[in-house]
């Protein structure tokens, strides 16, 4: 099949689940009410504890992760290079564990590649980038979501529903990222904020507090970023609004992209 037939296809599928395209290559991105919630969980990992309360003022949240054809555009406004580019490639799964593979970057991921999939192997410093340029060329101020941002986002007010309806992981993804916006909103309006691509966030590393916050944005320095919210190379357990990870900022791997949020 030809790639515009394909992407034609595509594109008719989402409409029919409801989503109304942007304009070609547009951040769209989805107006988020204030609001408080329970942020962590008391029975997962360590780095989840302990579950607090915290407040996050109103801001818009990107309805969709990042995608190939977004950052295709940058690169061919900017000439810019990834760093998997410049470097020694990204992070693959080699069934066991991850590893380092020359050669791996956004534009070789190790899959077919089509625009409306979100864009993977690209690393904190990348995505620094990217907004740089998107913010010079709209006037916006676009940025990555804080952590308690996207939890919020991802909880939505309520339980998630079936992984399976909302997530693309380890056992329906066919090893590989799936265009965006193909699997159920949640009650905002997003799209894949479980599954897809692990995502990045602003946060350096750190520690809960169990005190009660309002706009909490992480330590003030450290050594990993945070990412959150499962890949589609994640078993189906570990997608939850409360798992998270921290990595340096320039690690890049298939399975990891970003979305955006703005005041």
């Amino acid at each position: 099949m030809k790639k515009a037939h394909m992407a034609l296809m595509v594109a008719c599928s989402l409409v029919s689940l409801g989503w109304t395209p942007p304009a070609e290559n547009e951040v769209e991105l989805v107006p988020v009410p204030g609001g408080t919630f329970e942020m962590g969980s008391e029975s997962n990992s360590p780095n989840e504890k302990p579950a607090h309360t915290v407040t996050v003022k109103g801001f818009r949240m990107g309805r969709t992760e990042v995608t190939v054809g977004q950052w295709k555009e940058f690169v061919a406004a900017t000439g810019y290079r990834s760093e998997a580019e410049r470097g020694d490639g990204s992070h693959v799964w080699n069934g066991q564990k991850y590893e380092r593979k020359q050669g791996v970057s956004w534009a070789n991921p190790g899959y077919a590649l089509d625009d409306l999939q979100p864009v993977t192997c690209v690393s904190w410093n990348d995505t620094q980038e990217y907004v740089k340029w998107l913010n010079g060329k709209t006037g916006r101020n676009y940025r990555l979501p804080t952590e308690a941002e996207w939890e919020y986002c991802c909880r939505a007010g309520a339980p998630p529903s079936n992984v399976g309806a909302i997530g693309w992981h380890k056992a329906n993804s066919n090893q590989s990222a799936q265009p965006v916006g193909l699997k159920e909103k949640n009650a905002l309006g997003l799209h894949d904020m479980l599954g897809g691509v692990w995502e990045w966030c602003q946060d350096w590393e750190g520690e809960y507090s169990g005190a009660s916050q309002v706009d909490p944005a992480g330590p003030a320095s450290g050594t990993k970023r945070m990412a959150r919210g499962g890949g589609w190379l994640s078993a189906a357990e570990y997608l939850r609004a409360s798992i998270r990870v921290g990595a340096p900022p320039d690690l890049r791997a298939v399975d990891l992209g970003f979305r955006l949020a703005s005041d």
